[in-house]
Formats: C-alpha cells, sequence, structure tokens
C-alpha cells in the first residue's frame, strides 16, 4: 500500500499495548478520523489487521522507544501523523498546514534546563545551532525525505552522548532525543505547546472530566481547564480506571472494525454503513449522537 496521509502508531511486546492499539484505532473510528491507520508491530500472532488499514511486522523492533525513531523510515504513508499508543482521540481535528519535514508539539527554550539538556549543550554539539525546540513526541507529524530520516537515525545515536552529559541512570527520554537531533538539523517547526489540542496526564492538576460516548475530554493542567481532543494517558496512568472505563466503553461502541480503504482514503466502516445491514444499530447510534 502507498498513500500520501495516513496514522500511525507502534505496539510491541506485551499484549496489553495490542489492546491499546485498537483502542486507539476505534477512538480515531468514533471522532470520525478516517484517514487510513497502519501499526508497527513485532509481533505476528495479533488480531492488530482488524482495527488497521496495513499491519506491519518487524521482527527486529524493539520494545522500546528505539521503534518510534524508525517510523519514518518503516510508515507506509507519505505525511504521517504518528500518535502514542497510550493515546485516546476524543475529538475530530486537523493538522497544521506546514511544509516542514517534521513538526511536533513544542516550545523554544532559551534557558530551560530539561533532563540535564540546555541550549549551551546543544551548541557544543554543533555550534550552528540557534534555536532549542522541546518537542513533545507523543503526538507528530512527519514527511517521508532525507532530512526527517537523518534527524530520526541521528536521535538513536545520540543516546550515549546525552546520557554521559546527563550522568542519569534513567533512560533518556526520546522527545530529547528528536529535539536535540532536529535543532542540528535546522528543524524548529512546532505546534505551541497547548493543551486543548493534547493533554498527557502527568500534566493533570485535577481529575478529568472524560466521556469518550459524547466526544468530550476536560482536563485540567496547572488550573486551567481545557476541552482536549487527545488525552494522552503516558506513564502509568494507563493503567488507571478512567482510561479503562473508556476503553471498555469503546470497545461496546464499536465492537469490532473490518476495514477496508476506499478510493478517498476513508473507511469503509462507520455507524452510517451499517445503516441497511442493522437499522436498529444505526437508530440506535442516531439517538446517541442527538439526531433526529
Amino acid at each position: 500500500m502507498s498513500e500520501a496521509t495516513g496514522f500511525i502508531t507502534i505496539a510491541t511486546g506485551a499484549d496489553e499495548y495490542l489492546a491499546m492499539a485498537k483502542g486507539l484505532a476505534r477512538s480515531l473510528e468514533w471522532a470520525g478520523m478516517l484517514l487510513p491507520r497502519a501499526v508497527l508491530t513485532n509481533r505476528k500472532d495479533t488480531d492488530l489487521r482488524d482495527f488497521y488499514h496495513e499491519v506491519i511486522v518487524d521482527s527486529t523492533l524493539p520494545n522500546s522507544y528505539h521503534s518510534k525513531l524508525r517510523t519514518v523510515d518503516l510508515s507506509p504513508f507519505d505525511d504521517m501523523i504518528f500518535i502514542d499508543v497510550d493515546c485516546l482521540v476524543y475529538e475530530k481535528f486537523s493538522p497544521p498546514a506546514n511544509a516542514a519535514p517534521f513538526i511536533a508539539f513544542g516550545e523554544n527554550v532559551t534557558d530551560h534546563d530539561w533532563f540535564g539538556v540546555t541550549l549551551d549543550f546543544v551548541r557544543s554539539l554543533d555550534p550552528r545551532v540557534r534555536d532549542y525546540t522541546v518537542f513533545h513526541t507523543g503526538v507528530f507529524q512527519a514527511r517521508k525525505s532525507a532530512v526527517s530520516s537523518a534527524v530520526f537515525r541521528q536521535a538513536l545515536e545520540l543516546e550515549s552522548v546525552i546520557q554521559h552529559h546527563t550522568a542519569k541512570t534513567r533512560r533518556v527520554p526520546d522527545e530529547i532525543l528528536i529535539s536535540v537531533s532536529a535543532a542540528m538539523y535546522g528543524v524548529t517547526a512546532f505546534w505551541p505547546k497547548d493543551e486543548s489540542f493534547m493533554s498527557p496526564a502527568t500534566l493533570w492538576s485535577r481529575p478529568p472530566r472524560l466521556d469518550i460516548r459524547l466526544r468530550t475530554a476536560s482536563t485540567c493542567c496547572g488550573g486551567r481547564w481545557t476541552s482536549s481532543r487527545i488525552v494522552h494517558f503516558i506513564h502509568r496512568f494507563k493503567d488507571s480506571r478512567p482510561y479503562r472505563r473508556e476503553f471498555n466503553t469503546l470497545e461496546r461502541l464499536i465492537p469490532r472494525c473490518h476495514l477496508k480503504i476506499s478510493e478517498t482514503r476513508e473507511s469503509a466502516w462507520s455507524w452510517r454503513a451499517v445503516q441497511e445491514s442493522k437499522p436498529w444499530q444505526y437508530r440506535w447510534w442516531r439517538r446517541l449522537q442527538g439526531i433526529g
């Protein structure tokens, strides 16, 4: 398959990540994001083909963020939108129209020390660096190009260098690796950090108000309530009661997605598609949406 634009995620290792990939696919479908979907995995024994238009199996993919650093080269899409597997999409969104080879959520950093990495340190690696942008890589957009491939390959090579510099025992986050590598290649375009688009669970200052059935997500970050379109259940939050509740709700709403790609690159499966085959189910869906 060769498509222009599509969503891609990674599900490697334990069964829980395969389950999360199915939840993400269902949430994209439920939110009306009907572009083709692809998933990278190192598991052959899955039913992910019921949820994704293309399943790319590579047994060499590690069970770590190192797999993320290969998405540009392995993606079947010329223009991909990557979403971490521990995310759920609550509302339809439009990616920014930007010609940069790589763009993610972020902010310019001038004097910020994040994980021991400063602008001065990045300039010590490459004195040509002018701006250092911290990218939040739970969601990003990338185009197949020599530059984007080089940024991701170099990010992996920088791991030991940055680990030695920071002298920390915990692993260097992929956000740091990609951000430093992008700065060295002069790629500093970013979507301004905005929790109303993506809300990482680690930033919540109050319990969230989530109802994926109604496509609503209210999250409080730093005392400010926002209506998030993507909720990132990062780290331990993917095992939390709110995530499990939303995941189980999606499973009831969309029992299974047997998907085919139409000529318009939209999913052939939707609640409207069952109007003739299961009219009672279609009537129930319309009542749920408040449609007369």
